[in-house]
């Protein structure tokens, strides 16, 4: 099984910028404390593939980075508590990343499991 997903990041630098791949399967909503049941070969029967991209970071790991980039380290993580409260932070421009990293990862799957397609094969089936 191929699972691909949008992450919530532990760094805003992460953010649409980073793929993670697992064969250890992936639990959706737990970055985001909303954990499902996971899917992994445990509760799916069969190895599972994920793929990730961070979409999303909340609003006290992104004041951390903030204060970090000014010099103000020296912050206990718990420091800001419930910072945010719960609020989840997306770039503005989401849509456009997100389309283009689809593209990225949909690509790579297709050229990976077609080892005789092309990009200008995949782009040929997609027109």
């Amino acid at each position: 099984m191929l699972c691909v997903a949008a992450l919530a990041a532990r760094s805003v630098r992460r953010v649409c910028r980073t793929v993670q791949v697992a064969d250890t399967g992936i639990t959706p909503g737990s970055g985001v404390g909303n954990a499902r049941e996971a899917l992994n070969a445990q509760t799916l029967g069969v190895p599972v593939i994920a793929i990730g991209v961070p979409t999303v970071v909340d609003a006290a790991t992104l004041t951390r980075d903030v204060l970090a980039q000014a010099g103000r380290e020296e912050l206990e993580p718990h420091a800001l508590g419930e910072a945010g409260g719960g609020l989840i932070v997306t770039p503005r421009d989401i849509d456009t990343q997100v389309h283009d990293l689809a593209k990225v990862i949909g690509y790579g799957i297709n050229l990976a499991l077609h080892p005789g397609l092309t990009i200008q094969d995949v782009e040929l089936f997609l027109s």
